[in-house]
């Protein structure tokens, strides 16, 4: 079953070739910001035999998420990309994140939504690109974003468990176009954890153990930090 799970999740979030930085590009920048668009509540999300024993709930991150998020990416960069330097940003993250999220008449994508955004961003901090980090829902696959996916065999028990950190990465320049982006090469897939070692309870509702929180948090940002670490990688930097 595990298998089966993350060749799925292997086969949904292969796609095409994304857009890799070029020479030109590269050359014109000197200046970073970085923009994570990423819930600070993880799901909780347990996934019934059937649709009525589906359970929704959240962990609070009490923003580990986008603090390693953003550490992380700091680190990597200083890394692969020397000449580089790192400013630090202020930004509506909630606002923003609403507005991705909110509908509309016409399909856009987020970067589209908050293109006007990130160039009066990039301007006011004279930002010569952008490192934005959003999270997603992987087509077919259940789970979204950042968090822990039950998935059941019974009626009572729970059968597999794991830590989910579906992001993606586009480096955006100083006008708001995508110039880099992360899709099109594998992902690292999900971190499986054992339920019945952890002491993970059939319901959400029992599983409020302040010890067995703590640990699913720092599952959570571990994960967190390799995801964000392997987005550099597929960035192509």
């Amino acid at each position: 079953m595990k298998r089966l799970f993350l060749l799925a999740i292997a086969l949904a979030l292969t796609g095409c070739a994304a857009p890799r930085l070029s020479q030109q590009a590269e050359q014109q920048i000197k200046t970073v910001g970085i923009v994570t668009l990423v819930p600070e509540k993880a799901n909780f999300t347990k996934i019934g035999l059937t649709v009525f024993n589906n359970e929704y709930a959240q962990i609070e991150m009490g923003e580990q998420i986008n603090a390693t998020i953003q550490g992380t990416l700091t680190k990597q960069l200083a890394v692969v990309r020397p000449g580089w330097k790192v400013k630090p940003v202020s930004y509506p993250r909630t606002e923003w994140i609403q507005r991705m999220n909110a509908s509309g008449f016409f399909v856009r994508s987020p970067q589209e939504r908050l293109a006007q955004d990130l160039t009066e961003l990039a301007r006011v901090n004279q930002l010569d690109a952008i490192v934005v980090v959003n999270k997603y829902r992987p087509e077919n696959v259940h789970g979204d974003g950042v968090g822990i996916l039950l998935r059941t065999l019974s009626l009572s028990s729970v059968g597999d468990a794991y830590v989910t950190s579906y992001l993606y990465a586009n480096i955006v320049d100083s006008k708001g176009e995508v110039q880099a982006a992360s899709w099109g090469s594998s992902p690292l897939p999900p971190k499986v954890i054992d339920p019945k070692a952890y002491g993970i309870q059939y319901k959400l509702a029992d599983n409020h153990d302040p010890a067995l929180q703590d640990r699913l948090r720092k599952d959570i940002v571990d994960q967190v930090a390799k995801v964000t670490a392997d987005l550099v990688k597929r960035l192509g930097l």
